[in-house]
Order: C-alpha cells, then sequence, then structure tokens
C-alpha cells in the first residue's frame, strides 16, 4: 500500500502540511453539519470563531492539488 501511495497522485494528501490548526479543530467538528444533495453528503459546514467554513469535494481537492473532481466516485472491490 505504501508503494501504491508513493506513486499515486494522492500522495500529497497524508504527506502534505495541511492547513489545519489545532486549536480551531474541536471547534470546527463541535459545530459541524453534514450538507446533503439528493441524499448523498456533499460538504460540511461549521462556525470556527464565530466564521462560516465550508468543506467541499472542491475544497479538497485544490488544497491538497490532486485534480480529481472528475474521478470515480466509487471503487468496486474487483
Amino acid at each position: 500500500m505504501i508503494d501504491v501511495l508513493k506513486s499515486s497522485k494522492y500522495k500529497a494528501i497524508p504527506t502534505d502540511d495541511a492547513p489545519i490548526y489545532q486549536e480551531t479543530l474541536r471547534d470546527f467538528w463541535a459545530n459541524a453539519n453534514i450538507e446533503e444533495q439528493n441524499n448523498v453528503a456533499f460538504s460540511i459546514t461549521s462556525k470556527v470563531g464565530g466564521e462560516s467554513v465550508t468543506i467541499t469535494p472542491t475544497t479538497i481537492s485544490t488544497t491538497f492539488g490532486v485534480n480529481d473532481l472528475a474521478g470515480k466516485r466509487s471503487f468496486p472491490k474487483k
């Protein structure tokens, strides 16, 4: 699995220095709400320090530079 990740475009996700701040992390999850579209989770919204924060597939893709928005939504076991 390590070799697969090393050669993958997703390598940045577990190895990048993500803009996550420990002092606000608990605040985020304490106030988080899952937003759905057609019964499918689409985003996470929360308030941190009185400011609204929304995380979507687009923000994750942009932050980590993986350019995978047109990619697969599921991966069969096969």
